[in-house]
């Protein structure tokens, strides 16, 4: 998906889940592999780790015991002044004062990252859970409506791009507000007890549901050995070892989702 989206709607997102703006920027992280090989590798949750520990310790000098020779560290180095520049530019989107500030919160960091790989699935297959499985996560039914490889064309077109990214940044979905009556009676007996109806969404919840999701859209189907393996090495790199329930955080995804596909079949069928 185009980076400009990609950002906006990152940015969207965040907001949603109550987190700084200035970490939409790892959103663009993925997208620094100019090949198709080593995007395949950018897209793999199980390499994530190094991807944000190469763009902290370029962008905010943490110490890290990632090799500076790695794949990840290198591409980034390299890239580093084009993502900063288009992070930069992109104040009449963000706002100037959300885009002087790169963001810090390795939660937010890391949710932001993952969420760039979930909208890449609607435009391109994607090997989210390599190298454990090969599925490839993507909008199946939505390509068949679209035409895919008409759609690739479109998606070139400036305008249209333009066209989506202002109609959905503006989607009523991101000022949705979860009811009890969006869910089963014991699913909003578990929400009510924990007091979360009207609270913004959690931003490790939305990365363990993006994850799951992810393994719901692929094709062929992704194992729960795989998914669940997946979930525990990533909340293993966060250090974050609290039971996280998803409920509200996949049906806002799958409302999201709804809220792409109608806008892409309006603006690029």
């Amino acid at each position: 998906m185009n980076q400009l989206i990609k950002l906006i709607l990152a940015k969207r997102l965040l907001d949603k889940c109550g987190c700084a703006p200035g970490h939409s920027v790892y959103a663009l992280i993925s997208d620094i592999y100019g090949d198709y090989c080593s995007g395949v590798y950018s897209h793999s949750l199980q390499l994530k780790p190094e991807l944000l520990e190469s763009a902290f310790a370029i962008f905010h000098d943490k110490e890290t015991a990632l090799a500076k020779s790695s794949p990840a560290f290198l591409a980034l180095t390299k890239n580093k002044d084009t993502v900063l520049e288009i992070f930069g530019n992109s104040d009449v989107l963000l706002g100037k004062e959300e885009i002087e500030k790169l963001g810090t919160n390795e939660i937010n960091a890391t949710l932001s990252i993952i969420f760039s790989s979930y909208l890449d699935s609607f435009v391109k297959p994607v090997q989210f859970y390599l190298p454990i499985s090969s599925s490839c996560a993507g909008q199946w039914k939505l390509w068949e409506q679209l035409d895919y490889f008409a759609f690739l064309q479109n998606n070139k077109d400036m305008k249209k791009q333009f066209l989506f990214r202002e109609r959905l940044a503006k989607h009523p979905v991101w000022k949705m507000e979860l009811k009890p009556e969006d869910f089963t009676l014991a699913i909003r007996k578990a929400i009510a007890k924990r007091g979360m109806f009207g609270k913004k969404l959690e931003p490790e919840a939305m990365i363990k549901a993006i994850i799951i999701r992810m393994g719901e859209i692929s094709s062929p189907a992704v194992s729960y050995e795989t998914i669940d393996y997946s979930m525990r090495s990533m909340f293993t790199y966060l250090k974050c070892d609290k039971y996280l329930r998803v409920d509200r955080e996949i049906e806002f995804l799958k409302r999201l989702e709804e809220a792409i596909k109608e806008e892409m079949l309006f603006c690029f069928k």
